[in-house]
């Protein structure tokens, strides 16, 4: 083989590994996404004035860091942590769910703002209720 037919190979092979790497991760989140307890916990924090209020409207969610060693999904549990975007500001929401008779309930959901020395926002605490109803 020459030079120039393997430097092609090895071109068309890099961008289709780039490109499969690509489309797992997506669909990867989007499953992540489809989750009760994805879906419940983003709901929540929407519409938690306190929230909305600091760090300011709209709320964009972003793809969860799947390499933090703080998330953990099994099928009847969930630890999650989002990164959040307003217009004011920025920071990570933390959730946990549990699973109880085929569906996600909310046990905590809290708010973490960028720049706010670890200080959390509860949105939903362990002695609220909340269903996915």
């Amino acid at each position: 083989m020459s030079y120039e037919k393997l430097r092609k190979i090895a071109i068309y092979g890099a961008v289709a590994s780039i490109s499969a790497a690509f489309i797992l991760h997506h669909k990867t989140q989007a499953n992540l996404a489809a989750g009760g307890y994805y879906q419940l916990t983003t709901e929540a924090v929407k519409q938690h004035q306190q929230t909305n209020d600091i760090l300011g409207s709209p709320l964009r969610f972003a793809y969860m860091n799947l390499s933090r060693r703080d998330i953990r999904i099994t099928k009847d549990q969930a630890q999650i942590v989002v990164p959040i975007r307003g217009s004011k500001r920025s920071g990570n929401v933390y959730s946990k769910s549990s699973k109880r008779n085929d569906r996600w309930y909310l046990d905590n959901v809290e708010v973490e703002v960028n720049q706010s020395e670890g200080k959390r926002i509860k949105v939903v605490s362990e002695d609220s209720f909340t269903d996915n109803e």
